[in-house]
Order: structure tokens, then sequence, then C-alpha cells
């Protein structure tokens, strides 16, 4: 699904290169500038993406995100870790031609919680994967050096979520319950999405 979603972003952009193509050229496809992006201050996590935006005063953009939080301890003794990540593609419509956007995305976002028991040894694990679009909007400043910045802000709506748990064979039926009920209620929040610092670089 996001594979086709950016797909079809992509063309958007290619098929309105005729209605602007006086700005800074692509050195590979003439109207369409792209290139890495880097979100350093970013929520639900820091990121990396490919943007792509009409050049000149383009009316389309697009972009494909992946968002990483390796395993890290949470609580006193670090028997315990979470992780999270996060991949998604955006469509955005620059409505005056100018810097700000209305954009919207679909994602797939996936929490990865573990712990080990410190008196058996015994270890358990959770897998809680959702399924989201998000309205955004937002900015994108581009200098004629193909230097760009922006900032996005906008709010993951839940469609669909899947828990997958490996927990102990000896775990009691309230203990499962209580992973089972906190793995549904983490698939089924929103998330806000932050983008206050994004760099990149056109070509």
């Amino acid at each position: 699904m996001i594979a086709k979603l950016a797909v079809v972003a992509a063309a958007l952009v290619l098929a309105s290169t005729a209605y602007a193509d006086d700005g800074k050229p692509s050195g590979v496809l003439p109207g369409v500038l792209f290139g890495p992006k880097l979100a350093l201050i970013a929520v639900p996590t820091p990121g990396v993406g490919l943007e792509v935006k009409q050049s000149g005063a383009g009316l389309f953009g697009a972009s494909v995100d992946f968002g990483y939080l390796p395993l890290i301890a949470v609580g006193g003794q670090g028997k315990a870790k979470i992780g999270f990540t996060n991949l998604s593609a955006t469509a955005r419509v620059f409505p005056s031609r100018g810097s700000f956007f209305l954009g919207a995305a679909v994602g797939s976002r996936k929490f990865t919680a573990k712990a080990t028991d410190s008196a058996t040894g015994e270890a358990a694990k959770a897998e809680v994967t959702s399924v989201y679009v998000a309205p955004e909007l937002g900015w994108r400043w581009v200098w004629e050096s193909g230097f760009f910045m922006g900032t996005d802000l906008g709010w993951q709506i839940v469609l669909s979520h899947k828990s997958t748990f490996d927990l102990p064979a000896t775990a009691n039926a309230q203990d499962v319950k209580d992973v089972q009920d906190a793995a549904d209620k983490v698939g089924k929040v929103g998330l806000p999405i932050l983008g206050l610092v994004q760099l990149g670089w056109f070509f």
C-alpha cells in the first residue's frame, strides 16, 4: 500500500512538470527536484527520507520517510527494552505555489517491547504494528543551491493494528491478558507527527 502511494505521488509530480518548469532544473529529470532528507528533531522519531518536488513554483511534492528508534533499556534494572520503527509515504500540494503545503500520509509503525525476568531468566516479547493515515501541513523552504529546510505537523489516525506475542509458557492467564490489553491500547492510539527540524538537498 505504501509503495503504491509512493508511485502515484511520484507520477503526479512528473505529470505536473508542464505547468511549472521555470525553477532550478534537476540534473536527471527535467522539472523535478529530488534528494535526501534528515529529520533531526522529530516526533515520534528522528529519521531519513527521500523528498521529491516539482521545480520552480511547483504545485506537487512527495516523500518516503523512515524513522527508527533502536531497542533501548527502560527501568532501573535494564531488563526491559522498547523500540519503534515507522515507514510512511506522503503526497503534498503547495496551494499557493510557495513554501506552505497541505499533505496526506499513509504509513506503518511498529512498537517492540522485550523483557527478561531476572529471577528465572524467562523472556517475553510483544510487537504491535499499526497502519495509519495522517493529514499534514507544513512548510518547505528551498534555496537556489538546492538546500532545503522543512517543518511538518500532522496526526496519525490508525486504520488497523495487529499484535504478536512471544510469552513464556509459565505465564498465567491474567498476565497474558494484561499484556494483550496493553498492546491493544498501543495499537489504537493516534500519535502526533512533528517534524520540527528537517534538512535536505535537492538535485
